[in-house]
């Protein structure tokens, strides 16, 4: 076998990823030509293995950027929802001043045409305004505000206060006489009672156990028996204003004004 034949089978042998085709040699003084085609071979191979890598890495930073850009779309969106939040956060604080602004003026109007100017400057000087001293306590009754139990607590706690304890006969009394007095006796208030569960004990937001019955609790327009006797879905205690705010224990729907307490 001569040389110029070995070296055509090496050409044949030799892996070939890029498209090429030794010529056969026809004789031995081919030997010099074909030895330059297995060069050029082998130098063609080296030149797509690189080529063949280099598309891998490619490959592979595209997939990388593809997941780096759908991140950043997420990241945008998220972004764009928590400035959504923040705005409907800072709208509601917003209302909530002008709100507690708003009520302040008219009960020191109300006041003022009372001729009240002595009393008001007294109460001023135990409770910070818009609160008002009745029996040593500082309330302010919102009846322009309405909502559940759970979103009147929030208005309280925004105005640094929560909803009105009323744990004594005595301030209960004293509480409605306030309410006509500032002729603010129009609507259903809540006040700082509930119960966890439909089986618990209805309690104070202080954490204190609420006393039932005579002389706090209204009877039920139901069952013909006294207040409070447990509906599953009443949950929370309002002063019912047709029911001479005796308290009730109202359903987790009903909607009504806060009575605040510093």
């Amino acid at each position: 076998m001569t040389l110029a034949r070995v070296l055509y089978l090496l050409l044949l042998a030799f892996p070939r990823l890029c498209p090429a085709e030794p010529v056969e040699p026809r004789t031995d003084t081919d030997f010099a030509s074909l030895a330059d085609s297995l060069q050029q071979l082998i130098d063609s191979t080296q030149i797509c293995l690189q080529q063949n890598a280099l598309q891998e890495r490619v490959t592979k930073i595209e997939v990388s950027l593809a997941s780096i850009e759908s991140t950043v779309n997420r990241l945008v969106i998220e972004n764009a929802q928590l400035k959504e939040a923040f705005s409907q956060e800072s709208k509601l604080k917003d209302l909530a001043r002008r709100l507690v602004a708003l009520e302040d003026r008219e009960q020191h109007q109300h006041e003022a045409e009372d001729g009240d100017d002595n009393d008001m400057t007294l109460k001023a000087t135990r409770c910070t305004s818009p609160f008002k001293e009745v029996m040593g306590r500082c309330v302010y009754a919102m009846p322009r505000v309405t909502g559940k139990w759970m979103e009147m607590r929030q208005v309280c706690q925004r105005v640094g206060a929560d909803l009105v304890v009323v744990n004594s006969a005595d301030f209960l009394w004293a509480l409605i006489q306030h309410l006509k007095g500032a002729d603010l006796n129009t609507v259903d208030y809540w006040v700082g009672g509930f119960r966890e569960n439909a089986t618990s004990d209805y309690r104070w937001v202080d954490g204190t156990i609420m006393k039932t019955g005579t002389p706090f609790w209204g009877y039920g327009t139901d069952f013909d028996l006294r207040e409070p006797y447990h509906k599953p879905r009443n949950m929370h205690i309002c002063l019912w204003n047709r029911g001479l705010y005796f308290m009730y224990s109202c359903g987790v729907a009903h909607i009504a004004s806060p009575i605040c307490q510093e």
